[in-house]
């Protein structure tokens, strides 16, 4: 953390990761005079909790309350920013539609929202997956993740195929809970009042593109989307990341 930083974001990773595959990012910002926190989800990294499983989404609320008190109380003399990549960001925006928080945020960053699947899924099959959630929650399944298409960069493919910490299927619960809050996300999009950044890979095969895009024309918000052309889902990661640092950095510096 930069001694006196301009402001603090605070960042949630997406489904499968952890927060240690941030640090490039968190050095980068830190050299410009921001700050950089991220935690660990529940049943991610070195958190507690069964990897890949939540019984309800609103568990997530709670990790994210926890960590907005703590910066709160031991950086509260500096703005805020909250923001996180795909799942991260999905959290970031059922969290601030609930209200539950009504202290001073700056804007939310917004890094290749999960507002759906790249690969629809069917009504049929989303019919099976919500009688395996009733039955057997705890199911592991399919995650769907290629790693050749979450980024360009061929050494971050390697690194996330081998990481021990990487969670490899989703459990039956998780998928219907996080299938309910992006259709609510879409349908309480108008109810944010925060600035906010949408950072897209437009190339992205992992989450839905077009989701964004629907849900970013529902803001009411001040707001601002930026599209790169051929970048993948994980674009903090792609070989041209500094293009996402900079326009971070830039829109952040622009509202402090």
């Amino acid at each position: 953390m930069p001694r006196r930083p301009r402001a603090v974001l605070l960042f949630l990773h997406g489904f499968a990761e952890h927060r240690r595959r941030y640090r490039t990012y968190a050095r980068w910002l830190q050299k410009k005079r921001f700050g950089f926190a991220c935690i660990d989800l529940r049943g991610h990294g070195e958190s507690g909790g069964r990897p890949g499983h939540i019984v309800r989404f609103e568990e997530y609320y709670q990790d994210l309350l926890v960590f907005l008190h703590w910066a709160r109380e031991h950086l509260g003399k500096w703005k805020f920013f909250v923001g996180g990549h795909s799942l991260g960001s999905l959290i970031t925006i059922r969290f601030f539609q609930t209200g539950l928080w009504q202290h001073p945020v700056q804007g939310l960053l917004l890094f290749a929202p999960f507002l759906g699947f790249f690969q629809r899924i069917s009504l049929w099959q989303e019919r099976l997956l919500h009688t395996c959630s009733e039955i057997l929650p705890g199911l592991k399944m399919p995650a769907g993740i290629d790693p050749e298409f979450l980024t360009h960069n061929a050494d971050a493919v390697m690194a996330y195929r081998f990481d021990p910490s990487i969670i490899r299927r989703p459990r039956a619960r998780w998928l219907t809970e996080v299938l309910h809050h992006q259709k609510k996300a879409l349908a309480q999009a108008p109810h944010l009042r925060v600035p906010m950044l949408l950072l897209m890979g437009l190339a992205d095969r992992i989450v839905s593109v077009s989701r964004a895009e629907q849900f970013y024309q529902m803001l009411e918000a001040p707001k601002k989307w930026i599209g790169y052309r051929s970048m993948y889902h994980e674009i903090l990661h792609e070989p041209r990341a500094d293009l996402v640092f900079l326009d971070s950095r830039r829109w952040m510096k622009a509202l402090i």
